[in-house]
């Protein structure tokens, strides 16, 4: 799941449970101001009844359906509106009794054995007597103490429309993030395209204008002729790079996924490179100290040869030549594969490091010796190194030299 459909996720889940949160508390808190209504009406009842000269005084003044039972302290029926004291059982078992003698008052509902039905009590203790009063449980009552659906239909309306709003509000960052993405796709297909004019121009320029002098000139010295034929030949091979290069970098950034995973032993790919590169490097006065582990990795050996290669010859070309190249390896703690890389040449200015990996970014000729590449290396093995889920950062090196550290990550 991508990054933003389980943030996605996780705001409706999170506003879900809170917005289910919320709607419990509401209808909890609804309920209680019912039931503390509901009592305080009862009590209301049962201090006009003390406040009167006699219960049936006061009933007069009550529902109808109320029932009113007087009690001594001891919880001894003295009186009740629905039967005779005398015939009723002892009362003091009777949780709201109990209760009332415990906290000087209960509010409590349950089922009356003597009337055989639900009732809800209120019972307070007064001066010398305690007053009990009981309201049938009945389908009145009942509605009363329901849930209130209005509020649980506004609740639930609130969060359908609460998620179904995140939910567009996603839809269409999605659609707006693509639309951003697809606009920086064309802005980069663009600027690969307009490079890589720019990068062909100059090859093919060369090459059209060495072989039209040869073609229009069949008088012309041979040696001159042979001259401007080695020259053409140059411009081709390095127009063959070139296209090389730019069909490199475009696989690795459409197609990632789609290169062949083997068994790569590092030490073995730098030791053959530095064997197919020992006259240039020897030209340069470049020493080459190999310091990898033979490990092997599950890699892409053409990705892997690439990485290496294209970091080799751009310390032949760059470095300045008399110096040294130091390949270390360590194997890091989470199991990724890290090489430090770096020769000890004149580097590049400090500036220069964030511009490195940029396609067709070459420095300056003099740097170059007159050696310039298609400026497309170091962009080759940024990718390559990507393609295998690793990071790579350049860095000055202390004392003079250019560096890049980097990770592969086997892929098997």
């Amino acid at each position: 799941m991508k990054y933003r459909n389980r943030l996605v996720f996780w705001v409706i889940s999170l506003f879900i449970f809170f917005s289910f949160l919320t709607l419990f508390i509401t209808i909890y808190n609804h309920n209680e101001d019912k039931r503390w209504l509901n009592k305080s009406r009862l009590e209301c009842y049962a201090d006009l009844i003390a406040a009167s000269p006699s219960v049936e005084q006061a009933k007069k003044a009550l529902p109808e359906e109320l029932r009113v039972t007087v009690f001594s302290p001891l919880a001894e029926v003295i009186s009740d509106t629905h039967a005779m004291g005398m015939l009723m059982d002892d009362h003091y078992e009777r949780p709201e009794i109990a209760e009332c003698i415990k906290n000087g008052e209960s509010y409590t509902r349950r089922y009356s054995t003597t009337l055989k039905g639900e009732y809800v009590y209120y019972t307070k203790m007064y001066d010398y007597v305690m007053i009990r009063v009981s309201h049938p449980y009945d389908e009145t009552y009942r509605k009363i103490m329901r849930p209130d659906w209005s509020i649980i239909a506004c609740m639930v309306l609130i969060l359908v429309v609460s998620v179904l709003t995140i939910f567009l509000i996603s839809k269409r960052y999605k659609r707006m993030e693509l639309i951003k993405k697809e606009k920086e796709a064309r802005a980069i297909r663009h600027e690969m395209t307009r490079n890589i004019s720019h990068e062909l121009k100059t090859p093919v320029s060369s090459l059209q204008g060495y072989l039209e002098t040869v073609v229009n000139n069949t008088e012309m010295d041979p040696e001159k002729r042979q001259l401007f034929i080695e020259r053409a030949y140059v411009q081709a091979l390095k127009l063959t790079d070139i296209i090389s290069d730019i069909s490199t970098v475009l696989k690795m950034e459409e197609v990632p996924g789609q290169y062949k995973i083997t068994d790569v032993n590092l030490r073995i790919v730098v030791g053959e490179i530095i064997e197919e590169l020992h006259d240039q490097l020897d030209e340069r006065s470049i020493a080459v100290e190999n310091n990898m582990a033979s490990v092997s990795l599950g890699a892409n050996y053409n990705l892997i040869y690439a990485i290496f290669r294209n970091l080799l010859e751009n310390s032949i070309k760059y470095s300045g030549g008399n110096c040294l190249v130091r390949i270390d390896y360590k194997k890091l703690p989470d199991g990724t594969h890290q090489v430090d890389y770096y020769d000890t040449g004149r580097g590049v200015p400090e500036e220069e490091l964030c511009r490195l990996f940029d396609r067709f970014y070459r420095l300056s000729d003099d740097r170059a010796g007159g050696k310039g590449g298609s400026g497309l290396g170091l962009s080759i093995v940024r990718n390559a190194v990507i393609v295998h889920k690793g990071m790579i950062d350049a860095y000055i090196v202390q004392g003079g030299g250019l560096g890049f550290r980097f990770t592969l990550t086997d892929l098997h």
